[in-house]
């Protein structure tokens, strides 16, 4: 079927869903989510105090001070780090994180 302007509906169609489906994971996954920040800040601690080979001194975030505290598993100053996690954690440390936490970092240093 046909709009009377020669647009494929289906197109049309698609279009708007996949539009929705971009705006429906900014929204709940990405940086228009309202929990992002806290969701990725514990990321950017790890990072942050790996690159500086500074433990995390305060786990008010979210990190695990079980894990992070002990330093046969999360050991600093490795010359190489493998780590996982999900892309929207990844998503969700926005690169202004990473700057702030470095001068917070420095000035502990």
């Amino acid at each position: 079927m046909r709009a009377s302007l020669g647009f494929d509906l289906r197109l049309i169609f698609l279009t708007l869903y996949y539009i929705s489906l971009d705006l429906q994971f900014w929204y709940d996954s990405a940086f228009g989510s309202p929990v992002a920040r806290i969701q990725g800040i514990g990321y950017v601690q790890e990072l942050v105090a790996r690159l500086t080979r500074t433990p995390i001194t305060v786990h008010n975030t979210s990190t695990n001070a079980t894990i992070n505290d002990n330093p046969i598993l999360f050991p600093l100053g490795q010359s190489l780090y493998v780590d996982a996690t999900h892309e929207v954690v990844v998503l969700n440390s926005r690169p202004g994180d990473i700057f702030v936490e470095m001068s917070l970092m420095a000035h502990l240093i």
